[in-house]
């Protein structure tokens, strides 16, 4: 991929600096339709809460509705856009019904979970072939009386899996109706409910209550979590073991100040630090990013936001590198939302697009808004989805191109040409005319060059990456 090229003219006086920066180029791969007849469906689906996968060049996701039935689809698409594919429509029978969860990829075959639908509408977890056969109804969560059951309901969180065995939360149901940890095996066997979750009065508990994360796996038998409510309302960080008892420890109770309000989105590990995002709390009210330690000894805040970076994060961080990349729910300029990356201590901070504001009627715009799931990278794009917006005010799956923009600057008889270190693959390449044919040749150095612009002749630069 051949890109950004700047022009150097030697007879200029003075080349202005630059601070080394990014360039983002958005794409909307795929709006979802507009359904049709009385029953609102589609062929594509509508409004994709979840968030994407990634196989190879081909992204998979679901779309709570839309489809056969306006009860959800799985579908798949190619990395440029082209190749969308309905892969399942759901029709609110023993399969499910509005998959919220992004789904979960092990081999050849994709797990996930619906949050109504079942043989008592309490949700569904499945399996499907990514080809789009295979489709396997592996449980349906039980019916509940006054809020509270064996197993739990309405499971909102991505599955994980390790050793054949999945793990998963519920937001509701459960003996005390605040919700549950479970797990149960690839095959559909061995449904066990590992946590019920202590009933709330006003609203707190010692525990927490109603999960939306996704769990995290530390080592092969210890799992970590985050309860949204509970605790003195805040929410809270949990850990669970998973054998010998599957003994339940609140590791901390969320206070709404400098730690946070709310932990919605997932967890991610790196090596012995576990960092997560809290919807609201911080010192703008308005959610942050955190760090802690497996034993939640200090909860410390990585990133505040402020509203024009974004707001309310609902995502679960993706890691590239030392690296953090997310969503916002809500902020930027038009208050619809962003797409952030920060480096892991808190440094570096970038807003890579904000979604445009939409036409206050239709609620379409080009890009869409609401982006509540995460993102997932790979060679320098970040795709995601957004939940409404988009041509159709259906949602959208996009894709940002993220590329070093390469920064010149005189420096006495030399010209200095530096690009972000972050980058690597990307070498200088310099030719003194543009007129066909065109002949590159490589400049020596890496990331920060200096060359003689004597004598005076012109000259063109671009970074490449082969």
């Amino acid at each position: 991929m051949k890109i950004f090229m700047r022009k150097l003219l030697i007879a200029l006086a003075l080349v202005a600096a630059i601070s080394p920066a990014r360039a983002q180029v958005f794409t909307n791969l795929h709006s979802f339709t507009t359904g049709g007849g009385p029953n609102y469906t589609n062929f594509d689906g509508a409004i994709p809460n979840a968030g994407l996968v990634l196989s190879g060049n081909t992204l998979f996701g679901a779309a709570e509705s839309g489809g056969a039935s306006n009860c959800g689809t799985i579908f798949r698409l190619n990395t440029d856009g082209s190749g969308f594919t309905n892969l399942y429509s759901f029709t609110n029978g023993t399969d499910g019904k509005n998959p919220y969860a992004t789904l979960l990829l092990s081999g050849n075959t994709l797990y996930g979970t619906t949050y109504n639908g079942g043989t008592s509408t309490n949700g569904t977890i499945f399996r499907i072939n990514t080809n789009g056969t295979g489709f396997t109804s592996l449980y349906s969560f039980t019916r509940m009386i006054n809020t509270t059951n064996s197993d739990g309901a309405n499971p909102y969180a991505a599955l994980i899996v390790t050793n054949g065995i999945l793990y998963g939360t519920t937001v509701y149901g459960g003996r005390y109706g605040s919700g549950t940890v479970y797990a149960i095996g690839t095959n559909g066997l061995n449904f066990t409910n590992l946590h019920s979750f202590e009933a709330l009065i006003n609203y707190t508990n010692s525990e927490g209550g109603h999960p939306y994360g996704a769990l995290v796996l530390a080592g092969s038998n210890v799992l970590y979590g985050t309860a949204y409510g509970g605790g003195i309302g805040c929410g809270t960080f949990f850990r669970i073991g998973v054998t010998g008892g599957a003994t339940f420890t609140n590791l901390h109770t969320f206070v709404s100040g400098y730690d946070g309000n709310g932990p919605f989105g997932g967890l991610i590990l790196v090596s012995n630090t576990i960092y997560g995002t809290t919807y609201s709390g911080g010192y703008g009210n308005r959610g942050l990013v955190y760090s802690t330690d497996t034993n939640a000894t200090t909860i410390n805040p990585v990133y505040y936001f402020s509203g024009y970076d974004g707001s309310y994060p609902e995502c679960t961080l993706a890691l590239a590198g030392n690296k953090f990349y997310g969503t916002t729910s809500a902020g930027g300029p038009a208050d619809n939302g962003t797409v952030f990356v920060v480096n892991t201590d808190g440094t570096g901070f970038e807003s890579l697009h904000a979604f445009s504001a939409h036409d206050p009627v239709s609620f379409t715009n080009r890009d869409g808004f609401l982006p509540y799931s995460g993102v997932v990278i790979a060679s320098n794009v970040v795709y995601g989805t957004t939940w409404a917006g988009g041509y159709h005010d259906e949602g959208v799956v996009y894709g940002i191109l993220v590329e070093p923009i390469l920064t010149i600057a005189r420096l006495g008889t030399n010209v200095v040409l530096t690009w972000p270190a972050s980058f690597p693959g990307y070498n200088l390449e310099a030719t003194t005319n543009l007129a066909p044919p065109i002949n590159w040749s490589g400049v020596a150095g890496q990331y920060f060059v200096t060359n003689t612009i004597f004598p005076a002749k012109q000259k063109f630069y671009r970074l490449s990456n082969p």
